[in-house]
């Protein structure tokens, strides 16, 4: 390392210090320091493979420049000087990257600092061929299979790779249908083995992946078939429904086949006390509709059987409620006639629940001249809300908590309330 020294005689330094008109003369600089350096190999992968960079990190200070300011290089007994975009952050942190060659290097970092002193620091990496791809392939099942559905499917493969062991590798099985199937590493010896009874009916192309540390990769494919009878899905009524005796019901499901065009399925939907309710097809996107108002009320089992062109059938049910309405009351609307002063009064009475689904509760609504009042909502409205000559109705509609029943209806006009004298009293004394 090159060093500058400035030497001065202690002859003239005293000379200087004992003429009091003179100048004193200047001290020697300090002598320049050199660099420090650290550095080593980043070790993000299982091993340093010829083709994927490789990334260095360290430390160079110096006591005079700042990390910037210092010249970093590196140089391999292998591969000669490097191009690694080594760089310093002002912490001192240095960062860099690039490729090496097979073999064993010998890589010597250096540090020049502004006034040229040099630090070096040597590390010995040890990298491999380039990486090789996994291999892999998948033993069962085997392509054109076919499976029943709900019955157990066994998967089976191999997956190795040349550089690292077997169980380093991640492997991933999927289906194009159901998605992921298994996720994990293989055995020591490579093996990938699996079971399940859920994959669904169709066509599947499952897809076994293998990658090793860096990302690579490989792939093997089989196609097989999971088949089944129809499948239903029965959209609407939800199951456990309670509908209104002659409201409308829609019906609703989505039928599909493996095979065959869901509008050539045999459908027939049956109610356990109504019978067969409809045969109606399914469109050709699979969905069968149809609306009734006419079920008897009471629970029913309905159930929605869809058959192939197999003789492959499939049945799905919801239980439904429907639910009886109240009777109609009796009312009765007092007083009549009624007076201005008079508070008007409904009585409803003698509406019964068939099904005894609910406690049976009244609804009020009252009407001035047929237009809706809001001074009340129950059996009693306000003589300080009539008026002479006004027609007052009340509508009542009975109610079991789960639907309304057939509505009643009074009416009463509100007569004038005749006056009362009050005075002086006649007797036979003031005659």
């Amino acid at each position: 390392m090159r060093r500058i020294h400035l030497l001065f005689s202690h002859s003239i330094l005293a000379l200087s210090m004992g003429c009091g008109d003179k100048e004193p003369a200047e001290e020697a600089p300090a002598e320049n320091q050199s660099p420090t350096l650290e550095m080593s190999a980043v070790q993000e992968n299982a091993r340093f493979y010829a083709d994927v960079p490789i990334s260095f990190a360290g430390t160079a200070l110096d006591a005079e420049d700042t990390a910037d300011q210092l010249l970093l290089a590196a140089e391999s007994d292998l591969d000669g000087s490097l191009a690694l975009s080594l760089t310093a952050g002002a912490d001192g942190s240095v960062t860099g990257s690039g490729t090496l060659s097979e073999g064993t290097h010998s890589l010597r970092f250096t540090a020049t600092d502004t006034a040229g002193d040099v630090t070096e620091a040597t590390i010995s990496v040890d990298v491999g061929p380039a990486n090789a791809l996994p291999s892999c392939s998948i033993a069962a099942p085997e392509t054109g299979e076919v499976a029943v559905a709900g019955t157990d499917v066994t998967f089976s493969g191999l997956a190795t790779d040349d550089d690292l062991p077997a169980t380093d590798l991640t492997v991933t099985v999927a289906s194009d249908t159901d998605g992921t199937l298994y996720e994990g590493s293989p055995d020591s010896d490579g093996t990938v083995q699996f079971i399940t009874d859920t994959l669904s009916a169709a066509n599947h192309t499952v897809t076994l992946t293998a990658v090793d540390e860096l990302g690579a990769e490989c792939v093997s494919s089989v196609t097989f078939t999971v088949g089944e009878p129809p499948t239903i899905t029965i959209e609407s009524p939800e199951d456990e429904a309670v509908i209104n005796e002659q409201d409308e019901v829609t019906f609703l499901a989505t039928v599909a086949d493996l095979e065959d065009d869901p509008a050539t399925l045999v459908l027939v939907w049956t109610s356990d006390q109504d019978g067969e309710l409809s045969t109606d097809s399914a469109d050709s996107a699979g969905e069968a509709l149809f609306r009734v108002s006419d079920l008897s009320v009471g629970a029913h089992r309905i159930q929605l059987s869809a058959t192939d062109s197999d003789g492959l059938s499939t049945t799905a049910s919801v239980d439904l409620v429907i639910n009886a309405r109240p009777t109609a009351p009796s009312l009765t609307l007092t007083p009549d006639p009624a007076y201005t002063e008079d508070d008007l009064t409904a009585t409803a009475t003698g509406s019964t629940d068939p099904d005894s689904s609910g406690d049976i509760t009244y609804a009020y609504a009252w009407y001035e001249d047929g237009v809706a009042s809001s001074l009340s909502t129950d059996a009693v409205f306000p003589s300080s809300g009539t008026t002479k000559g006004r027609t007052y109705r009340v509508v009542v509609t009975p109610s079991d908590g789960i639907g309304d029943g057939e509505s009643v209806e009074a009416e009463v006009t509100v007569d004038n309330t005749a006056p009362v004298l009050t005075g002086p009293s006649l007797s036979a004394s003031t005659v």
